[in-house]
């Protein structure tokens, strides 16, 4: 779902997601969708390949990426702390 109008939390505008897959399928295109409606939107990614990342960096430079894979949990949740949206559109069979 995106957001039409800004969204309030916590006195502040919403502006924090951290996105997980933004190199795939589903997640690219969902990542497309959010910077296209939502440029102000502060986005961190999580990708594992770095040839994909780069790409995203290309197409998406205010993107900033991390990387790690589903087993990088410490990251993982130290990036989902600062978010205000965590959206997880990864493929849940991987090899690291």
């Amino acid at each position: 779902m995106l957001l039409e109008a800004p969204y309030q939390h916590s006195d502040s505008l919403l502006t924090r997601t951290y996105r997980l897959g933004a190199t795939g399928y589903i997640g690219g295109d969902a990542l497309h969708a959010i910077v296209k409606v939502h440029p102000e939107y502060d986005i961190t990614a999580l990708v594992r390949n770095p040839d994909k990342g780069a790409q995203v960096a290309v197409d998406y430079p205010k993107v900033k990426l991390v990387y790690g894979d589903l087993d990088s949990c410490d990251l993982i949740v130290e990036e989902s702390q600062k978010a205000d949206i965590v959206c997880s559109k990864q493929s849940v069979l991987f090899s690291p």
